[in-house]
Formats: C-alpha cells, sequence, structure tokens
C-alpha cells in the first residue's frame, strides 16, 4: 500500500462527523433567527479568509453558528484556518467560556487566545486588498430575558446576563431552542487594524476592546440591560434627600407612620421601575401573531437597516403617532421579531383596566408617567 496510516488525520476525521451529527440532531428541534435576516447583509466576503469571535463559548454555540454559515455558504467556523502564513486548529475565538456544570463560572479573558495567536503569526505585509483577513463578531443568544424573572424555571434556563452552567445551556436550549437568536457583526478587517496600531500586541488590544463593547451593546438590546442592581438602585432613590423630604410630609400630612409613608414610598418606586417578563412576552407573542394576521393583511417596515446600525448601544426613545393602541403593540412585536428587547410603554393609570391591567401591572409594571 502506498498510502501511510495516519491516526491524526483518521481522529480529525472522527470528530468531523461527530460535529457533523450533533450538529443535524441539534437542528431538529433548533430554530434559529439571523440578524441581519440576509446573508448579504453581513458584508462577508467568502473569498477572503474569515475568522469568527463567538461572546462565550459552548458546543452549541459552535455547532448552531456552523449551521447558519453552512445555509449561507460561508467558511465554517470549527474548520482549520489557514491562510496568509496563519494555520489554527479553528476559525473562532471567544472572549468568555463557560466552566463547571452545574454551576457556572464565566472564565472572563482579557484576549481571545486564539484570536490573539491569529495576530501575532500574521505578517501585516501579507495583507493585501483582495486576501485580507476578516474579523467577524457573532453573538448567540438562546432564549432572551433579563433579570428579574418570576417563573422561576424559565428564569434559570433562559439567557441573561450570568448565572448557569454547562448542565443549564443543555436544558436552557432544550427549553427555549426555538427562539435562538444569532446577531452577525459587520466584519472588521486585519489590514485596517494594523493601519492604526504599532505592533501586535496593540492590534490585540485594540481589536478584544472593540469587540467586547460590540457584544455589551448587543446582549443590551436583545435581553435588555443588566437590572441585578435594581433594589439598591430603587433604595438609592429611597434614601435621596428630596424623597425623605416628600414622606416626612406625607405621613405628617395624613397622620401615618412614618414607616408606613416609607413602605408607600418604596412600593411606588418598584411600581415605576421598569421590568421585564420573559414568559409574558412569548405568551404575548402567540396572542399578536394571531391577532395581527387577522386584522391586517401586511406590514411593510421601512429602513430598518438603517436603524439597526444606529439603534445598537443607545437608549432609545420610539414616539409613534399613537392613533390606537395598535401603535405600540405592533412597535413592540416588530422589534422583538428583529432582535432588539421590547420597549417599555409609559402608561397612564388610565389603562388599569380589568384583567389587562393587573396583568400589566404584574409583568410589565405599568406606571403613571414612566419613563425608560
Amino acid at each position: 500500500m502506498n498510502s501511510k496510516f495516519n491516526p491524526k488525520q483518521v481522529v480529525q476525521n472522527t470528530r468531523e462527523r461527530l460535529r457533523w451529527l450533533s450538529r443535524r440532531t441539534l437542528h431538529t428541534w433548533i430554530n434559529t433567527t439571523c440578524m441581519p435576516e440576509k446573508a448579504g447583509d453581513w458584508g462577508i466576503d467568502p473569498s477572503r479568509p474569515v475568522f469568527y469571535v463567538l461572546d462565550t463559548y459552548a458546543y452549541s454555540s459552535l455547532l448552531i453558528l456552523d449551521e447558519v454559515l453552512e445555509k449561507a455558504q460561508l467558511p465554517l467556523a470549527s474548520k482549520a484556518f489557514d491562510a496568509k502564513g496563519v494555520t489554527l486548529s479553528r476559525s473562532f475565538g471567544a472572549n468568555r467560556r463557560y466552566q463547571g456544570v452545574l454551576y457556572r463560572t464565566l472564565k472572563r479573558q482579557r484576549h481571545s487566545p486564539t484570536l490573539r495567536s491569529l495576530i501575532q503569526q500574521v505578517d501585516p505585509r501579507a495583507l493585501g486588498e483582495a486576501g485580507d483577513i476578516q474579523i467577524v463578531p457573532v453573538s448567540i443568544l438562546v432564549g432572551r430575558a433579563p433579570d428579574p424573572e418570576t417563573g422561576w424555571l424559565k428564569l434559570l434556563f433562559s439567557e441573561n446576563w450570568g448565572g448557569g452552567g454547562r448542565l443549564q445551556r443543555l436544558i436552557g436550549t432544550w427549553i427555549h431552542g426555538r427562539h435562538t437568536l444569532v446577531q452577525v457583526g459587520q466584519p472588521m478587517t486585519l489590514a485596517e487594524l494594523f493601519e492604526h496600531t504599532d505592533d501586535s500586541e496593540q492590534a490585540i488590544a485594540r481589536i478584544s476592546r472593540v469587540i467586547r463593547v460590540y457584544f455589551k451593546r448587543i446582549r443590551s438590546s436583545a435581553i435588555g440591560p443588566d437590572r441585578s442592581h435594581l433594589r439598591t438602585v430603587i433604595d438609592g432613590v429611597i434614601q435621596s434627600p428630596t424623597v425623605q423630604t416628600a414622606i416626612d410630609a406625607k405621613a405628617k400630612r395624613d397622620g401615618m407612620t412614618r414607616a408606613k409613608a416609607e413602605d408607600l414610598a418604596q412600593s411606588y418606586a418598584r411600581e415605576i421601575a421598569a421590568n421585564y417578563s420573559y414568559s409574558f412576552v412569548m405568551f404575548a407573542n402567540k396572542v399578536l401573531t394571531w391577532f395581527l394576521y387577522k386584522i391586517f393583511r401586511g406590514v411593510e417596515v421601512k429602513h430598518f437597516e438603517s436603524f439597526r446600525k444606529i439603534a445598537t448601544g443607545y437608549e432609545v426613545v420610539y414616539v409613534p403617532c399613537h392613533r390606537s393602541h395598535i401603535d405600540y403593540l405592533l412597535l413592540s412585536y416588530l422589534l422583538y421579531h428583529r432582535g432588539f428587547v421590547p420597549p417599555h410603554v409609559a402608561a397612564g393609570l388610565n389603562l388599569n383596566l380589568p384583567f389587562v391591567g393587573p396583568l400589566g401591572e404584574s409583568k410589565a409594571k405599568r406606571a403613571s408617567g414612566k419613563t425608560k
């Protein structure tokens, strides 16, 4: 026999077959929504080398990404990277990694080790316009729910700002797999990166900082801001001199104890504070899908990609014409289906209707004159 037995090649082929089988099995359940929706809007040139950067690495995230890339006819992230004199075992890196089985501690890295290896190996002089290496950040969110959440099962296994483990990821994918968001960022080129830096260390620091900011903005726009400090914020508001003066005046005017007046102020603050319930959003999504398709023949959305580029990373105030209550419901529905967290709606006590009022109070925190 002329060919020699290559154990490394056999292992590599076996891994690729197992990965393919795992990917196909996972996607019998997983349903992904990509943003932007059309692969042509991702800005990736398939004729040039591509390196992907994930926000948080998990094996399921890699399988989801590979499936999306295969459908878009783009190079897979799990394949080896071999271009411009650089050889890597894979074509992706990650800023964070899951650790632990039941409880996860996110191992945050200042730089992705694989991305660092790529930048250190590449020769800037070898980067030309036709062969430049593209760095593409990709965020994968399995379920979208910021804290706090009233349903403990939904909270435990939905995408949020922290907590969990490998077991959580597995169960969360099973529960929320049909609501998976894949956000593909615009590619950055190494040639442009080296133009603004003096050496590889500066280049690594610069691109890592840009990617971290990008991922934070994506998570904020998709699942809302981190609300883990909501109670601290409310306590700070209550203890402010202006509110304390108002509490004293309320207790004196109505003849109640100061403790009771402060409890009343706490209840007002909790009522006004913005909240978000993933379970309610999922329920409302099903109801609105049925309702909107009954009353509309179609809805045309213009200039949304321009909005997406501007909105990410900013607090946005939406001002619909408000010809009816359908306006803000339709706006929330469209934003949710395009990867943005539904906005909080400023509602007065006049909307405290039977059934709807208590539902909104417990789930969406209606409040008079509330702003986001």
